[in-house]
């Protein structure tokens, strides 16, 4: 009977078979059995926590951690010890109706429930731990475990193969239940997995067609018969078949292909599955249009290796081919013209390499390109210049800049001859540095013309400052002896007065001719020095109308100033700007007649000095208006009675405006309509401005100052000397450099006016011989010389000049010089006087 008990539990399968298995159990076991029977079933029918927790979501089953696993084991027997506790007390609640009859039921129940939470292991636990209980607590002898007779082990023994029984039915159940739930986990995970492939599938699709027809090239995809199943955007376009169409046809239908030069059909090669099309092919669309095009054909592979269907992409290379045909007519234009030009072009890559040059090159040093490739081309590099011109190179090599080098090359027989190398950067088309392209062309004849121009400007500033020192020479005692005859007491002949007043005109006329080349030879040169000091312009303005007031008083024309109210400052070199306005005013009176109208006035616009002079006089024409400034440009049309001149006065003004920051212009409505023009110069920084403050400066002494005037030129020194004694000064000459010594010693003098160029010792030598001297040293010295150069002010600087004045000079100026000199000295002595109260 436990046997069949055993097949019947372990074999059972399915409702039916636990039909069997009860029946099998009630046979042997009675009601009891049949109870337990059908309360494991049940429980195993309302599941177990873990094994109902299916989540469709997830994958695969996660197996528990080790942990999780030993404490639900340990769990399943703490739960199979409650029960046969809970079991034996309701047995004992039971044992007033009860007795001996059905000893064994509640323990059965407890196996079933340990079995249902459990399993198996907890199951056999229960068991024998009922059993236990059983013979302690129900056979005789109770409440020990003595010795059993032989009815109450057969009841033990039935006991134990029931709730075995009974537990391995409900271990059965439970574990057909896990694998149930088990199977519907992996059904649920692979459905899902399988929807998320189709998801996965659906959005590459979608992806794969958004870019085929998003990308520029045309595709075309077909089926293993080479019908068309896809085709996009760009390939509408290329072949005329709309999609709709498209679909179904035979690739042949749709992608029409002849060769270009023979005009035959071409056929796409999809059994052969040939990767390329000839790029000289030309797709004919629906509408006629041939395009030539590029194509590659692709077989789709399925698992087996067969094609299961093509994918042609191509695209129209018209275009391409045009650019193609345009860069090689380019290239060989450039070769022809670089061949062709006299210029020696020579090209070079990313790693300074030479890497071409043209005939012209080749020509000129005799190699071949072969030879001057790479860094060849440097041999023929003269040694002095190889160093400098390399660094040059790679300096603007590294910076991507343009460069101007001058050295000198090898031509081919052997002379070195001087280049001029003109480099720049070349980028590719897309932006990339590729190297340098330049062009050199042979000014050795220029470098030689330059140095032959140099040495004449250089003879030719010598030459112009020996000339105006030759000419200031005699010009000087000429003009002091005018300026001393007029002093004299007149004669009662009105002709002689009359021929003074010629002779020092002409005199003056020719030391304005004089400088007036001497300037423009220091501008054009860059050998003039313009200071830089606020001055007024009004008070220069009337000045420089006061140096031409008796020349436009002798033309009985009339002036008209119109000075503008606000005080005008502007910052430039005061006896340069004085120069400009004295120009432009002298040369209004030039050109005006007799009788006629001049007008100098300023104003303030746009933050800029404007002197304005005008005339009434002929009139400038709008064409020679713009070469007016230019050097001995005269206006041809001025008349044949128009003064003549050399035409360096307004080149001269333009110049030095030009130097000072201003700008000089001319307006005239034309011949006859008079002629007006304009200096502008810019303001001076008013916030820059500060006030002078000062008093009038007196003579702090009541004795005569002393002079001594030293010249080899015994005229010009006995005449400058007779000037300045009747303007109150004590005045001593001296011819030679000893005499000079002696002198200064002997007198004293303040102010000591020293020319240059004396016999045995220059002026400079004579200066730093008087500065070392105890007694001697005391004067100021004052260059007065016919050397004119900048470098000459700069020499006596150097020597110690407190001053420096250029023959002829003025004697209103030559005072004015002598009298600010005095005036520093009386300050120095009061300051000293101070210092010792």
């Amino acid at each position: 009977m436990a046997a069949v008990i055993v097949w019947a539990v372990f074999r059972t399968v399915g409702v039916d078979d636990l039909i069997v298995a009860l029946t099998v159990a009630g046979l042997g076991l009675g009601l009891p059995a049949i109870v337990a029977f059908v309360v494991a079933w049940i429980l195993n029918s309302l599941g177990h926590p873990d094994a109902d927790a299916v989540d469709p979501q997830a994958g695969e089953p996660v197996p528990p951690a080790p942990k999780a696993q030993f404490a639900g084991v340990a769990w399943g027997y703490a739960v199979a010890v409650l029960a046969c506790i809970a079991a034996w007390a309701l047995r004992a609640a039971l044992d007033p109706f009860l007795g001996h009859q059905v000893a064994y039921a509640p323990l059965l129940l407890a196996v079933a429930f340990s079995a249902w939470y459990g399993g198996l292991g907890p199951a056999v636990f229960a068991t024998l731990l009922g059993g236990a209980i059983s013979w302690y607590a129900y056979l005789i002898p109770n409440g020990r475990f003595g010795a059993l007779d032989a009815g109450d082990s057969v009841q033990l023994g039935l006991y134990g193969a029931a709730a075995l029984c009974i537990g391995g039915i409900a271990s059965a159940l439970r574990a057909s239940r896990e694998r149930a739930h088990t199977l519907a986990r992996e059904v649920l995970a692979r459905e899902a997995g399988l929807e998320k492939t189709r998801a996965e599938l659906a959005t590459e699709r979608d992806r794969s067609q958004v870019t085929l027809q998003a990308i520029a090239d045309a595709v075309i995809a077909t089926d293993a018969q080479g019908h068309v199943t896809f085709a996009n955007e760009g390939a509408v376009a290329l072949t005329g078949w709309p999609t709709p169409e498209a679909l179904g046809k035979p690739l042949s239908r749709i992608f029409r292909a002849i060769d270009a030069d023979s005009r035959r059909a071409v056929a796409v090669p999809l059994e052969r599955g040939a990767p390329e099309i000839s790029s000289d092919v030309m797709l004919v669309a629906r509408d006629g249009t041939e395009r030539r095009v590029e194509a590659k054909v692709s077989a789709i592979r399925e698992r087996g290796g067969s094609a299961g269907g093509f994918v042609v992409v191509f695209r129209d290379i018209t275009a391409a081919r045009h650019a193609q045909a345009a860069l090689e007519e380019s290239e060989a234009r450039f070769r022809v013209m670089a061949n062709q030009t006299p210029v020696l072009l020579w090209m070079c890559d990313a790693t300074r390499a030479c890497i071409y040059v043209n005939s012209s090159w080749r020509e000129f040093t005799g190699r071949t390109l072969e030879e001057e490739a790479g860094d060849g081309w440097t041999a023929g590099i003269h040694p002095e210049d190889y160093g400098p011109q390399q660094a040059a190179f790679a300096e603007a090599f590294d910076r991507r800049q343009p460069f101007r080098l001058e050295y000198r090359l090898r031509r081919h027989d052997g002379e070195y001859r001087w280049i001029l190398d003109d480099g720049a950067p070349r980028f590719d088309g897309a932006g990339e540095f590729a190297g340098y392209i330049g062009a050199c062309v042979d000014i050795t004849e220029r470098r030689l013309a330059e140095a032959t121009l140099g040495n004449f400007e250089q003879r030719k500033g010598a030459f112009l400052a020996s000339l105006a020192h030759e000419l200031r020479n005699p010009l000087a005692p000429i003009r002091s002896s005018i300026e001393l005859l007029q002093r004299m007491p007149a004669i009662g002949d009105p002709r002689v007065a009359h021929a003074h007043e010629i002779i020092e005109r002409q005199c003056a006329r020719l030391a304005e001719l004089v400088d007036d080349l001497l300037d423009l030879s220091r501008i054009d040169s860059g050998g003039i020095q313009l200071k830089r000091e606020r001055i007024d312009v009004a008070p220069l303005v009337e000045r420089a109308v006061a140096r031409h007031a008796a020349v436009i008083r002798d033309r009985r024309q009339q002036i008209d100033v119109d000075l503008a109210r606000e005080r005008m400052r502007v910052v430039a070199d005061a006896e340069r700007l004085a120069q400009i306005v004295g120009l432009l005013v002298g040369n209004a009176s030039k050109f005006t007649p007799q009788g006629g109208q001049l007008r100098v006035s300023t104003a303030v616009r746009e933050n800029a000095a404007e002197i304005v002079v005008a005339d009434t006089g002929p009139g400038i024409e709008p064409s020679v208006q713009p070469r007016l400034f230019d050097l001995f440009d005269r206006y041809p049309d001025a008349g044949p009675d128009a003064p003549q001149g050399l035409g360096t006065g307004l080149a001269i003004v333009a110049r030095l405006a030009r130097l000072m920051g201003g700008a000089v212009s001319v307006q005239s409505a034309g011949a006859g309509q008079g002629s007006a023009f304009t200096l502008r110069m810019p303001l001076a920084d008013r916030a820059g401005e500060t006030a002078a403050a000062g008093g009038e400066t007196g003579d702090a002494t009541t004795r005569k100052a002393r002079l001594l005037v030293v010249d080899d030129n015994v005229d010009a020194a006995d005449a400058i000397g007779t000037l300045l004694n009747l303007n109150g000064f004590d005045v001593e000459t001296a011819h030679d450099p000893e005499m000079a010594m002696e002198r200064a010693i002997g007198t004293d003098p303040d102010i000591i006016l020293l020319d240059i160029g004396l016999p045995g010792m220059t002026g400079y030598e004579l200066a730093r011989v008087l500065s070392a001297h105890p007694v001697a040293s005391r004067a100021k010295l004052i260059a007065l010389t016919g050397y004119g150069q900048p470098g000459d002010t700069e020499q006596a600087k150097a020597a110690g000049f407190s001053g420096y004045l250029v023959k002829p000079v003025d004697v209103d100026q030559l005072r004015e010089r002598i009298e600010t000199l005095l005036a520093e000295q009386a300050d120095v002595r009061s300051e000293a006087l101070r210092g010792r109260d």
